[in-house]
């Protein structure tokens, strides 16, 4: 990170509150992982706010030395099932703190709450629409668009993806060797896409071998099953992975097969051809946003997708990065400026 940025020590505490469980995935804490990993540096105080978390995920907190604080528990759908949910400010403020919220239940209320006590906000989205009074809107779906307004300025795009420090780190040199298959559909698997990819995969082949990473978060009768598929089949299975290890085992594979989401970043941002399908609507555009500008070629809709198209996406040639993303200066001069 360049010296200039280091400077921009921000003095006020950053809150960042996120939730996530097994039916809604994680995205919106791994999104918030990464930003308190790019203010490690460069601010005094962090603290995260979320319901109860996974084992795995309070530990890497209590590693980095985050303080976490425990909101209470309410029942989240997954986006498709929502319907105007909101809940009331859960946290306790100065009115001199930044604001970070990651989440479809942090609506206008909520967010004038924060607001009216003289906080700056910064709202992390990936539906686009109107919904905010922030300070700033972060999107790193390519292409979002928004409305201009008085009250928040938008910044959209790779330019701010929040990815964890390693996948911005440079890349290992040399040409990587055979077609190896990575698969993944985050820190969730609600529907068992990921035994589909699997049988999809190995119906078309073509590839030497399959890296697939779960969660512990995953049914337990999925687990299971893709267990039982690593009998017959060329398939390494790997499970609640830090950051690190993801980005080595992205290192060794050529080819993604993931879900539009922060997994889809992670592999765009270290390389891969990605091959991208969607099963929500908040994932709507980041999917438009990679197929539109062919940095992934798309699988469409999860749910009925069949080897046909399955062949026809993987016959297309999605853009692979040469370089780095460089998000984490972009993000830190949004939030200096507050």
């Amino acid at each position: 990170m360049q010296e200039s940025i280091l400077e921009c020590i921000i003095d006020r505490t950053i809150i960042f509150r996120a939730d996530g469980n097994s039916k809604i995935g994680f995205g919106h804490v791994y999104r918030m992982l990464a930003l308190m990993e790019m203010f490690d540096s460069v601010t005094r105080s962090i603290v995260f706010i979320s319901q109860s978390l996974p084992e795995s995920i309070t530990r890497h907190l209590k590693d980095r030395k985050i303080h976490h604080e425990i909101v209470s528990d309410y029942d989240l759908e997954i986006p498709d099932k929502q319907n105007g949910f909101e809940i009331a400010l859960d946290m306790k403020l100065s009115g001199n703190e930044i604001v970070v919220l990651d989440g479809y239940h942090f609506g206008i209320e909520y967010q004038k709450s924060i607001k009216q006590l003289g906080n700056k906000l910064v709202y992390i989205d990936d539906l686009g629409g109107d919904r905010f009074i922030a300070d700033a809107v972060i999107n790193h779906a390519p292409g979002a668009v928004y409305r201009d307004n008085s009250i928040t300025k938008f910044y959209t795009g790779l330019d701010y993806a929040m990815l964890r420090m390693p996948f911005l780190s440079p890349f290992k040199d040399g040409e990587k060797v055979g077609r190896v298959a990575y698969v993944c559909m985050g820190g969730s698997d609600y529907f068992e896409h990921s035994l589909m990819l699997l049988d999809l995969i190995n119906l078309n082949g073509g590839f030497d071998s399959i890296n697939l990473v779960y969660s512990s978060n995953y049914p337990q009768g999925l687990i299971e099953k893709l267990r039982t598929y690593r009998s017959a089949s060329p398939l390494n299975l790997y499970s609640d992975l830090n950051a690190m290890e993801l980005v080595a085992l992205l290192e060794e594979s050529t080819h993604a097969f993931v879900s539009a989401s922060t997994v889809l970043l992670e592999c765009y941002a270290r390389g891969l051809y990605s091959y991208a399908g969607y099963y929500t609507r908040n994932q709507n555009l980041i999917y438009n946003g990679f197929i539109e500008r062919n940095l992934a070629c798309g699988l469409g809709d999860f749910s009925t997708l069949d080897l046909k198209r399955f062949k026809t996406a993987l016959s297309g040639m999605p853009h692979k990065l040469s370089e780095p993303l460089n998000s984490a200066n972009n993000i830190i001069k949004i939030f200096s400026h507050l």
